[in-house]
Parts: structure tokens; C-alpha cells; sequence
């Protein structure tokens, strides 16, 4: 016990300790700036650079670290690039780790719902708006799990770095036990160092997971849960009853609402509407999903004041109308004209991507409320209503 102790406080291990933090931090933040670039490769709309990603995926999963290791210390020198050993470990390790973390990414960003994404296109923001406002936060509450277990395999992997004589901790118990032949004591002095850094690891994703965690009551509330005297609050008493009588209590009675409208009312609305501008002009369009043909030549014009009721059974095409109009949808053929703009296209024709088409939706001020309401899970009420205004 007493060689135990006197290892476990050795200043020859505690600084292979640094040197494991070294490298591990090295690796990860290698590997998450890394992964980042090749989850957005991934996910890119072009196949060049998702074929790039997947393939770096492919060859740096499907070797092992210490060749990598190897690699990085003794190859790169040949093309000019020579490493000190812990730069060395640093980049083998953030290159091993980024195809992981990518994947840790690109999973957390595919399990936002897509309703989420639909609803921040429908309010018109950019690509890098929505990202940063509604996909990023809602993933990476998602995340943090896999993203803590990536970094405990990171800080073990960092073993390996000896291979190339780094001096950190298991390399230095390693000299050392084959000095002294004490096995036993130094090793396992040695677990407990990994084992207290793992924790310190787990910690720091507890209380990610905490602070990320939106339904989790505040602190004040939990606190006072605790206390004895809580459930003996002060009740206000009861109001005491009134001396009014029933009859009294009850509203003035409203005079009943005309629902009919007479044909000279409506056929002066619709000779004033007629001299407006349309609003939402639909012109011969046509949509199928596969066979299922959905509007084959379908005309519709809504004028600026008019009230617009889409009525039919479910599945009629009533919402892919409004995701058509909202440019939320594409369709076969056809022209769809809010405000008197080809929503969607530039004045020569060409198709907008879908920053420049975010920015006509804001700027025309087309949008629509959905079935599912799609409201920001991660934002409170005020925020769903004041938010959207903002941005």
C-alpha cells in the first residue's frame, strides 16, 4: 500500500499526466475541427465533397491508430513535414478522431425533426440561421452522450502515443516498472490516474447534459423542494361569495351575427377586389408524387384583401398547395407568383439556392402556420412568437 501511495504521488507519473492531457486535447480538438469540416462534406449537396468525407471516413476508420501513429512520425518527414513525437501523436489522434466525431455530428443534425427545418424555412432563414438557431442547439443536447464517451476512447487511445516515444503516462510507468520490477504498484497506480481523468471526462459531460437539459427545473425550485416547510405555505382564503343573484351575474345578451351576405354586397366585393393586384397567382400547375398525380394544370388567383378558404378531404393536396405557394415544395410545371415575383427564381429565370431563396420568402413576407404548429421545442413560448420577428 505504502508503494502504491508513493507512486500515485511520484512527480516522474504526475507529469506523464500532462503529457496525456496534452495529447488528448491536441486529438480532440484536432478532431473536432476536423470532423466538423467533414460533416459538413457529408451533408453537402454536392457528391464530390460527400464522396471526399466518406472516404477519408472509410480509410481512417478502417486502420489502426498505431499505424497512423507510426505514420505521422516517421512518413511525414520524407515530404518535408517533420513532427516533434506529441505533434505527432496530436495530429495521428485528431485525424483518427475526426471521422468519428463526424458521424457523431452529422447523426445529431439528421435527428432534428424535419418539421423543425421546414418551419425555420417557411420563416425565411438562411441555411446559417437555421443551423445556428434551430438545428445546432437541438443537436447538440442530442450529442453530448456520444460526444463524452468519444472523448473517455480519446484519453485512452493517447496510449498509444508511446509507440513513438511520447513521454506519457503509460510510457513513463512502463521505464519505470522495468527498472524496478514493481509491476503491480506502479500499474495500478497508473489505472487510477486514467481512471480519475475519466472521471473528470464524465463530469464535464454530467453537467453539459444539465445545462443543455430544458426541462429540468431550476436550481431555487429544486432546493426549496427540499425544505420542510414548504407544503405549509400561507393559502389565500377563499373570496368570499357574492350577494349578486345569478340573473345579475350573467352577460348582456349579444344580438345574433347575419351569417348571409346579400348578392349585391357580394358582387360589389368582388368588382372592387377585381381591380387589385393579385397577391398569390397560380398559373397551370402541375405536381406528382411518382403516379400519384397530385394537380394536373391547377389555376388559382388570390387578390390583395381577399380571404382564400382551401377546402377538401386529407390527402387532397390542400397543404402541398401552401407548400408550393411557399416555395417549401417544388413542382413539375408551371408558374407560382407571389407579389408579383416568381418565388424561387431570379428575374432571368435561374433557380435560387436556397440563401437567396430564404431571403425572398423574408422579403415578399410569404409563410404559413402548420398542421403540426412545428413549434421550437428548445425555445419558450415568448421566443417561438418574438424570435422569428427578430431574425
Amino acid at each position: 500500500m505504502e508503494l502504491f501511495l508513493h507512486y500515485l504521488a511520484m512527480p516522474y507519473l504526475l507529469r506523464g499526466i500532462i503529457v496525456t492531457l496534452d495529447v488528448t486535447c491536441l486529438g480532440l480538438g484536432g478532431g473536432l475541427l476536423i470532423g466538423v469540416v467533414l460533416a459538413a462534406m457529408q451533408l453537402s449537396r454536392f457528391s464530390l465533397l460527400a464522396g471526399f468525407g466518406r472516404t477519408y471516413a472509410v480509410i481512417f476508420r478502417g486502420t489502426p491508430l498505431i499505424l497512423q501513429l507510426v505514420f505521422a512520425y516517421d512518413a511525414l518527414p520524407h515530404i518535408g513535414l517533420k513532427l516533434t513525437p506529441l505533434m505527432a501523436a496530436g495530429v495521428a489522434l485528431a485525424a483518427n478522431e475526426a471521422p468519428f466525431i463526424a458521424e457523431i455530428l452529422r447523426s445529431g443534425i439528421r435527428g432534428v425533426d424535419q418539421g423543425q427545418i421546414t418551419a425555420g424555412e417557411a420563416l425565411g432563414m438562411t441555411p446559417g440561421v437555421l443551423m445556428r438557431r434551430i438545428i445546432a442547439p437541438q443537436a447538440i443536447r442530442t450529442m453530448v452522450p456520444a460526444l463524452g464517451n468519444e472523448a473517455v476512447t480519446a484519453l485512452k487511445n493517447s496510449s498509444l502515443a508511446s509507440v513513438i516515444a511520447v513521454q506519457e503516462l503509460t510510457l513513463r510507468s512502463t521505464q519505470l516498472a522495468s527498472s524496478t520490477f514493481d509491476f503491480f504498484s506502479i500499474f495500478f497506480a497508473s489505472g487510477v490516474m486514467y481512471l480519475a481523468l475519466a472521471g473528470a471526462f464524465s463530469l464535464a459531460q454530467i453537467v453539459a447534459e444539465i445545462w443543455l437539459d430544458l426541462d429540468r427545473p431550476p436550481m431555487r425550485e429544486r432546493l426549496l423542494r427540499l425544505l420542510p416547510c414548504r407544503d405549509a405555505r400561507k393559502v389565500a382564503p377563499p373570496a368570499a361569495p357574492s350577494r349578486q343573484s345569478p340573473e345579475e351575474l350573467l352577460p348582456e345578451p349579444t344580438p345574433p351575427l347575419s351569417m348571409t351576405v346579400s348578392a349585391q354586397d357580394r358582387a360589389r366585393r368582388l368588382e372592387a377586389l377585381a381591380d387589385r393586384v393579385p397577391a398569390v397567382e397560380v398559373r397551370d400547375l402541375a405536381k406528382s408524387y411518382g403516379e400519384q398525380t397530385i394537380f394536373d394544370g391547377l389555376d388559382v388567383t388570390v387578390r390583395s384583401g381577399e380571404v382564400v378558404a382551401l377546402l377538401g378531404p386529407s390527402g387532397s393536396g390542400k397543404s402541398t398547395l401552401l407548400r408550393c405557394i411557399s416555395r417549401l415544395e417544388t413542382w413539375d410545371s408551371g408558374t407560382v407568383h407571389v407579389g408579383g415575383r416568381r418565388l424561387g427564381y431570379s428575374e432571368d429565370g435561374v433557380p435560387l439556392g436556397p440563401r437567396d431563396l430564404a431571403r425572398e420568402r423574408a422579403d415578399i413576407g410569404v409563410g404559413m402556420v402548420f398542421q403540426q404548429f412545428n413549434l421550437f421545442g428548445h425555445l419558450t413560448a415568448r421566443e417561438n412568437v418574438a424570435g422569428p420577428l427578430r431574425w
